[in-house]
């Protein structure tokens, strides 16, 4: 039973969390604004990514689950595997329970996991999740190198990609490096295993492989997002830095989402900067302490923290920003990170368990000539301290991240036009007005939130998906943008556009009343429009 009651916390911490949440109603998230129904549309038709699996799982259980209660079970699971792996991580390292929990607890709560829900950063936050899984298989195939061990991280890896592609690669970056660094530091290993070593390599390869060739032959088309990223994206999506702290602390301090649009754990907590020292201090004195033991994740530490934290802070600092412009052009698929301060769920991984390793040193220290009786009081009490540090740092979690997150459901109105769509036979592509990839929702607490029209409509819609910003104006500028502008800007008429939108097969188009849709007015001036319904939330045109 004592195995499982960290596991039973965890669950009790995540549900904590969530707890604020279990209502009726949609999450809206940055990037997460999931709909009544959820859409495949877009795969059956070509468009084939490594979300399809997924997505089709998703799909598959809203049959049986409304969506609402699929998006918060996801979120639950997610904060709940969190620690779970963390502490098997730090089991497998030879941390005792109240430790493992610990350093669990930490990987589960801190700033960079407060960040990314806000973001919606769902599938992001699903691949850091199953980080520390992945570590602990590789070390145990270290330990017990054979088929069984093989198999099992083969098949995490092969997976991997389909729930999480950023992760995915950070992983396989992250463990090729340990291996390496093992074989090098193995020297009886290195003789006697590397032929089955490698041969498990190619068969782990072989399966990421065959399981992922579904959407990789699709990777590079015309229609994928990997062409059309450029060094601008990083510009765009450049870690923050703390205006008096600077970037080298704030990322160390968990921080750094480019975004800033919400309120942080430290805008509410003084003392934040205490903490983090404290934890960084912790993580150096646990740092030391494993690399004297000559452990191998000591050893990988000191070889790899450090240029991870380099490119975490990335373009926030002139030096590392010209180590990730070099990586760009040299290094194969770093492009598709499209921001570095995802890195910093690596170092997270490494605090977490460091700062319970050296925590627990010092109490070994602090204790040693104390009674055997009193020994084990001293040690519980300052687990429990330790334990503290992370609701110190992001407290707000606990309080649907300082009332900034709601519940909220969708406007009626938008259903009411769904079904007299579906009803309609001379429906075909649908323009949805206004013309933003990020629109503010007033029916979502007035936040800025990822356009859902086309994951809410069961039928083609065209929506804006420009992010408004200067660097990525040249990628994001298509055929519609630029008619879109012009017409919003008052330089073109939608009478003008006549032919062009007889072209693109519109029909309809729906102006929701959310964000600046006084802005298109002109929609009820126009003369190839008819209005067929309205409400307080939407109105529905469609052309003659």
């Amino acid at each position: 039973m004592k195995k499982y009651v960290a596991y039973i916390l965890y669950a009790l911490i995540a549900g904590l969390i969530m707890r604020p949440f279990f209502q009726p109603g949609f999450l809206f998230l940055l990037d997460m604004s999931w709909t009544p129904h959820i859409q495949l549309s877009d795969y059956l038709s070509g468009g084939v990514n490594a979300g399809f699996v997924l997505t089709l799982l998703i799909k598959l259980l809203s049959f049986l689950l409304p969506v609402p209660v699929i998006q918060k079970f996801i979120l639950f699971l997610i904060f709940f595997l969190s620690g779970v792996f963390m502490y098997r991580f730090a089991r497998f390292n030879e941390l005792g329970r109240e430790w493992a929990f610990a350093s669990g607890l930490f990987y589960m709560v801190n700033p960079w996991m407060y960040e990314r829900f806000l973001a919606g950063h769902w599938l992001v936050m699903l691949g850091y999740v199953f980080f520390p899984l992945a570590v602990s298989l590789l070390f145990e195939l270290f330990k017990n190198p054979g088929k069984q061990a093989s198999v099992k991280l083969g098949l995490l890896l092969a997976i991997y990609p389909l729930f999480s592609l950023h992760w995915a690669y950070i992983t396989y970056l992250f463990l090729t490096f340990c291996g390496l660094v093992f074989l090098w530091k193995n020297k009886q290993f290195r003789i006697l295993k590397t032929p089955s070593f490698v041969k498990g390599f190619f068969f782990i390869l072989l399966g990421v492989l065959t399981v992922n060739s579904f959407w990789l032959f699709s990777f590079w088309g015309e229609e994928s997002v990997w062409p059309k990223i450029s060094f601008n994206d990083f510009k765009t999506f450049t870690t923050s830095a703390d205006p008096v702290f600077g970037s080298f602390f704030n990322t160390l301090s968990l921080y750094g989402y480019w975004q800033d649009i919400y309120f942080l754990p430290k805008d509410f907590f003084a003392l934040w900067w205490l903490v983090s020292l404290l934890v960084l201090c912790l993580s150096v004195y646990g740092f030391v302490a494993m690399y004297k033991e000559k452990k191998i994740f000591g050893y990988i530490a000191s070889l790899i923290f450090l240029p991870i934290l380099l490119v975490a802070v990335g373009l926030a600092n002139q030096l590392t920003g010209k180590l990730v412009e070099l990586l760009f052009c040299i290094l194969p698929g770093f492009k598709g990170l499209r921001e570095t301060a995802k890195l910093t769920g690596v170092i997270v991984f490494f605090l977490a368990f460091f700062y319970a390793f050296g925590a627990r040193g010092l109490v070994r220290l602090a204790i040693f000539d104390v009674k055997d009786r009193q020994k084990k009081i001293l040690n519980n009490t300052a687990v429990g301290l330790i334990i503290l540090l992370p609701f110190l740092m992001s407290y707000g979690m606990f309080f649907a991240f300082n009332s900034q997150v709601k519940t909220y459901q969708y406007p009626k109105g938008w259903q009411v036009v769904e079904e007299m769509l579906r009803n309609d036979v001379s429906v075909q592509d649908v323009l949805f007005l206004p013309w933003h990839g990020y629109p503010t929702l007033n029916f979502a607490g007035n936040k800025k939130i990822a356009n859902p029209a086309k994951n809410y409509f069961s039928f083609p819609v065209v929506q804006g998906r420009n992010l408004d910003n200067v660097f990525l104006l040249e990628t994001e500028q298509g055929e519609w943008d630029r008619y879109m502008t012009s017409i919003v800007q008052g330089m073109e008429n939608l009478d003008d556009m006549r032919s062009f939108l007889d072209d693109k097969g519109i029909s309809h188009v729906i102006l929701a009343k959310i964000d600046d849709y006084e802005r298109y007015g002109f929609l009820e001036d126009s003369k190839v429009l008819d209005k067929i319904y309205e409400d307080a939330d939407i109105i529905l045109y469609k052309l003659k």
